[in-house]
């Protein structure tokens, strides 16, 4: 992965406190972690990442921020990416409403921007799909989310 973005929020801020805590390795490895102003600049900069030949680009959200992202992962999976990039974004949906103010049902949204869905039953499987899911994009042209709860 060159990137990883995204806007915090519950169930998945851990994610950038965690980029944040490991920066130098991170860049050590190449891995640029930039938190975005919002879920539709995120979006963005993922679809622009994968206009640079084999570059792998990550976004990082909560179930409310996929209706932010909404538009831009539409414009992404009507684009044609660069040979090789790939673009995942990981939504942390709840749907008991614990932590966030909406228990929505990030698929059907995803589902309007043409956004194919994995979703992980546990936490090896959380390692794995998010890998098969840069696969998934690259073969395919198209962004791809995992579903994490």
């Amino acid at each position: 992965v060159s990137l990883i973005t995204g806007y915090p929020g519950s169930p998945v801020a851990e994610v950038f406190t965690l980029c944040e805590a490991h920066a130098p390795y991170l860049l050590e490895l190449g891995v640029e972690a930039q938190l975005a102003n919002n879920e539709a600049q995120a979006a963005a900069m993922v679809n622009g990442a994968r206009q640079v030949p084999g570059a792998r680009a990550m976004a990082v959200f909560k179930s409310v921020g996929a209706y932010v992202a909404l538009d831009g992962l539409a414009i992404a999976n009507a684009a044609r990416p660069a040979p090789g990039a790939a673009g995942v974004v990981v939504v942390g949906d709840d749907p008991m409403i614990s932590s966030t103010q909406v228990g929505a049902d990030s698929r059907l949204t995803l589902a309007a921007a043409r956004v194919p869905v994995l979703e992980p039953s546990g936490t090896q499987e959380v390692k794995d799909l998010v890998r098969l899911a840069f696969d998934l994009s690259t073969e395919s042209g198209l962004i791809v989310a995992v579903l994490v709860t």
